[in-house]
């Protein structure tokens, strides 16, 4: 005798959720550098998730065991969302450089919550 299992997933979960962008991208530009952090802009093609966020949210992100509370917040001409505070430290912590592509991957139990991945520029040879 063979037992299957099945996890069922309720239909509304799956209608809330289903068309949602399940990650946006990052590369980081000179600018994301500045001592003053002017916001980091989520890209647009994420807006069906983040417009679901309040106008100032914030969102948790995760790398293994370290984690990051990053405020989001909404620009104040037009409704487009930007990383704003802690993007400092994130930066620091992950030594982020001119070039590299951060991941930012949507754990889908929370609509707040995302695993992170850092994709080192390769730097040429030259």
């Amino acid at each position: 005798m063979v037992e299957i299992f099945v996890k069922v997933i309720p239909a509304v979960h799956v209608e809330r959720f289903a068309v949602l962008e399940p990650s946006f991208e990052i590369v980081v530009q000179p600018f994301h550098l500045l001592r003053y952090s002017y916001g980091v802009d989520i890209p647009s093609k994420f807006s069906k998730l983040s417009d679901r966020w309040d106008r100032l949210d914030y969102i948790t992100v995760y790398e293994g065991k370290r984690c990051w509370k990053l405020q989001v917040r909404a620009r104040r001409h037009g409704n487009r969302m930007c990383i704003h505070d802690g993007w400092i430290k994130f930066r620091s912590d992950m030594r982020l450089a001119v070039g590299d592509a951060v991941k930012f991957i949507w754990q889908s139990e929370s609509i707040r919550n995302f695993d992170v991945l850092v994709l080192k520029k390769v730097q040429n040879a030259d």
